[in-house]
């Protein structure tokens, strides 16, 4: 059974890269359905959108800035 991943990133994507390529390679049964950051400028994205895989932009400062939780921020976010 294919597992369907949600990958959380926040930089430079190299571990997602490494997923891209586990499952390019047969490696790892599993489709990356979305992938996550908490920095619109993360280079992971770049990588996502170019394996063709959705992405999304999910800031963490609007949440502090508030005075809202992290609690908060992480159950938005799952």
């Amino acid at each position: 059974m294919t597992a369907r991943l949600a990958v959380l990133i926040s930089g430079n994507g190299s571990n997602l890269q490494a997923i891209i390529d586990a499952i390019r390679m047969k490696v790892l049964d599993a489709r990356i359905e979305v992938v996550v950051s908490n920095r619109d400028a993360a280079f992971g994205l770049v990588r996502a959108e170019k394996a063709g895989i959705p992405t999304r932009y999910h800031p963490l400062k609007p949440y502090t800035e508030a005075g809202r939780p992290r609690s908060e921020y992480d159950a938005d976010l799952a």
